[in-house]
């Protein structure tokens, strides 16, 4: 999981019951405006359409398990990456 805290310019990764592990700050508009971007067809972006969208299906589908708490599937999903030819 990577926990970023924007306002406070700080990123981290977690993994189980490792200590966090730092990460280099990105600045939201970077990010956000290649996103963007992206969307227009004037850049790549930082990552991949499917990867961002797939990022906000998780992050929608934990809350709503925190809410009611039910787990919640991830396996099946609409994003996914282009097949390789």
């Amino acid at each position: 999981m990577v926990e970023a805290a924007a306002h406070a310019g700080v990123n981290a990764l977690l993994r189980g019951e490792r200590p966090p592990e730092p990460l280099p700050a990105v600045e939201p508009e970077d990010w956000y405006v290649a996103f963007v971007r992206s969307l227009r067809g004037e850049g790549s972006g930082l990552i991949a359409r499917w990867e961002a969208f797939r990022a906000t299906e998780i992050a929608l589908r934990a809350q709503r398990a925190a809410e009611t708490g039910r787990p919640q599937r991830l396996r099946e999903s609409e994003y996914r990456p282009p097949r390789r030819r």
